[in-house]
């Protein structure tokens, strides 16, 4: 647990022992939770797990009702811009909505989207915003200023969520820092020294040395802060060793004092309790189950499925929204001719738990063979009959008619076979 002994100097570099006062002390573990940065942790384990889940969605691009594989498609897929891979810029791009309570601004360059580091806004209530002295990776800062339409921003309603966090985690901080000490004071080894009479009699009384200011220094004095200084640290050392002892000099160990902790017992778990703690609140800031965060096998089915639908879904819509206002408009949308995030791809479904829904969902003409192979994580069929829809012989339109076709016959007004 070296790491442990670093929040509180008990050795040096050197192995020596090191004396500090208790305001040294509270400042050290101060300085180490700064650095430690608990929170931050927190933080990056939600935008990871979010981040990685979109990575696995589909990214889809409609023309008039029809699957496009154009430009836009190839950079949410594939590569946003020529130095980012699509799992590097959503990453980047959750962590900016996140940290950032302006959210996230994209930059469209040259068919590329590129995501800046830094910006202002020029907030307009009946005009379109304005966006200016933004910086990009690399500290470059652009002179140019950009409105409303040349620039995907994305934002979350809870956008201020990081300085809620902010506030909660600086008094979680210090419990924290308190579990900590309490372990280092349960288990450190506490010795003390019995000095007889015998000793103080033969050495208090021989000067060896008077300073400027007549202050008496004895061969008893010498002989403790060697002590203090050498002899306990071969003592504390984690090696063998042997220490002198003069006559009338005699060291013991103390009782070890048992930290006040739940389990009773001055354990490093009650360390991790705490940061757990702190990587809870923020998994429940998210929308995230606590089981996500842990790797829970129990019910691990219905975990996924709220991570996707409350931890997810809402994260895609947003990115989903920016795009079709401002790279496809209202003219565009209402023909069919849109940008859309397929969430129901970040779940890998078995095939044989899925064979019965699928089954159905192929009988009624809600999905194709083609359909029902994407969502299985399998290669589309090169032939026209695997994107065609087929329907029952056992199903009739609600208005009776329809429900006297032969088997294999086409319906010519939906391109539906029956069978």
């Amino acid at each position: 647990m070296g790491w442990l002994n670093n929040f509180f100097g008990f050795f040096a570099r050197d192995g020596t022992v090191k004396k500090v006062s208790r305001k040294e002390l509270e400042a050290a573990v101060r300085r180490s939770g700064q650095q430690v940065q608990f929170m931050e942790f927190a933080l990056q384990m939600c935008i990871d797990k979010i981040a990685n889940a979109l990575s696995l969605a589909n990214y889809e691009t409609y023309n008039k009702g029809k699957i496009q594989k154009g430009d836009i498609w190839y950079r949410f897929n594939y590569e946003p811009n020529q130095n980012q891979t699509q799992n590097e810029f959503l990453a980047a791009l959750i962590g900016q909505m996140v940290k950032n309570s302006d959210g996230a601004l994209v930059l469209m360059h040259n068919g590329e989207f590129i995501l800046s580091e830094s910006f202002e806004i020029d907030r307009k209530a009946f005009r379109p915003n304005v966006y200016k002295n933004i910086t990009v990776v690399g500290g470059l800062q652009l002179n140019a200023v950009y409105q409303e339409e040349d620039v995907l921003h994305f934002t979350m309603n809870d956008s201020k969520i990081r300085g809620y966090l902010d506030d909660l985690y600086s008094e979680y901080g210090k419990l924290i820092g308190g579990a900590i000490r309490n372990y280092n004071r349960g288990n450190a080894l506490k010795l003390g020294l019995n000095i007889g009479t015998l000793f103080d009699q033969k050495y208090g009384e021989a000067v060896v040395e008077i300073d400027d200011e007549g202050n008496e220094t004895t061969e008893y004095d010498l002989i403790m802060d060697e002590m203090y200084e050498k002899r306990f640290a071969a003592v504390l050392s984690d090696e063998d060793s042997i220490t002198p002892l003069e006559e009338g000099l005699e060291i013991s160990s103390l009782v070890q004092t048992s930290a006040n902790t739940k389990s009773g017992a001055v354990t490093t778990r009650d360390i991790s309790d705490v940061i757990m703690d702190v990587v809870h609140y923020a998994a429940d800031a998210f929308s995230i189950p606590r089981g996500i965060m842990k790797g829970d096998v129990a019910d691990a089915e219905a975990i996924r499925d709220n991570f996707v639908n409350f931890g997810v879904r809402p994260w895609a819509d947003v990115i989903e929204t920016e795009i079709n206002r401002k790279l496809y408009g209202k003219k565009h949308l209402a023909v069919g001719s849109k940008f859309k995030i397929q969430t129901n791809t970040i779940l890998v479904y078995s095939a044989e738990k899925f064979a019965s829904a699928g089954e159905a969902l192929f009988r009624i003409g809600a999905l194709s063979t083609n359909e029902l192979r994407d969502k299985l994580g399998e290669e589309p069929i090169d032939e026209p009959w695997a994107d065609q829809y087929y329907v029952s012989l056992n199903y009739a339109r609600a208005d009776g008619s329809g429900g006297n076709q032969k088997k294999g016959e086409v319906e010519a007004s939906d391109e539906t076979h029956s069978v």
